[in-house]
């Protein structure tokens, strides 16, 4: 599974976000990091999958 080979605090902030709805600011509140900073683990956690999509699936992408 893509989102279990993440690592734990980016897949932490990922559920959070699409699964639960929680905001950034919810969600740092219970990380101990700012709402930027949870963007920032978002990014990452949403890059790595892309990536990692394309590299198991060539000429297949997910859209930015």
């Amino acid at each position: 599974d893509l989102i279990n080979a993440l690592p734990e605090r980016e897949r932490f902030a990922l559920r959070m976000r699409f699964y639960t709805g929680m905001t950034g600011l919810e969600i740092g509140a219970m990380l101990g990091v700012s709402e930027s900073r949870v963007s920032q683990l978002i990014k990452a956690a949403i890059q790595c999958v892309r990536t990692t999509v394309s590299e198991r699936f060539p000429g297949y992408s997910l859209a930015d």
